[in-house]
């Protein structure tokens, strides 16, 4: 993946490319990008949704929070070719939120998705099992995109939320707000 330098001159959830700035699947291959600002941290929700047994389409979203002001919200979010269910939707949105985030942020991702967050930290590194993998396109995408971000200073941690719990913290409301 590229990654570019992007003169923002402006920090935090500014620099975040979200709505009509974000990478979306159907404009083609990401690429990345890092600013000047040091330090920036975000915590980001990720959801993908697809109605079982439905033409229609597929659809992603990340909303993202940055960690020194969490009342403030950045979002992204479209639609892609239906997937049969939810798993490659769900990966879309980690690979949005993964490369609308300037490479060199701490980023903490959360999902509702634990096979999503297994498939991204399992080690897919034998041909025969990365061939067989399932969404294999998507998440050679996140490991590189994983990757960039290391190289610029980027760290990158996955959480796992339940979904649709109703709750009044900040982890279930930020679920519910990239559900919707």
């Amino acid at each position: 993946l590229r990654c570019v330098l992007q003169e923002t001159g402006v920090g935090g959830l500014a620099s975040v490319r979200s709505e009509h700035e974000a990478w979306r699947p159907e404009v083609g291959s990401p690429s990345m990008f890092y600013t000047n600002e040091p330090g920036i941290r975000f915590t980001v929700f990720t959801d993908g949704s697809t109605l079982p047994g439905s033409e229609r389409c597929s659809g992603y979203a990340a909303v993202w929070y940055d960690n020194r002001d969490l009342c403030a919200s950045a979002a992204a979010g479209g639609y892609m070719k239906v997937s049969g269910n939810n798993f490659i939707s769900e990966l879309v949105a980690i690979l949005a939120c993964l490369v609308n985030t300037p490479a060199q942020a701490g980023l903490l991702v959360v999902t509702d998705s634990t096979s999503c967050i297994q498939a991204c930290l399992r080690d897919d590194s034998p041909e025969r099992r990365r061939i067989r993998a399932a969404g294999r396109g998507v998440l050679t995408l996140i490991r590189r995109a994983w990757l960039v971000r290391k190289a610029h200073g980027g760290e990158t941690t996955f959480v796992h939320q339940y979904s649709h719990t109703g709750g009044a913290s900040f982890w279930a409301r930020g679920n519910d707000q990239a559900d919707a």
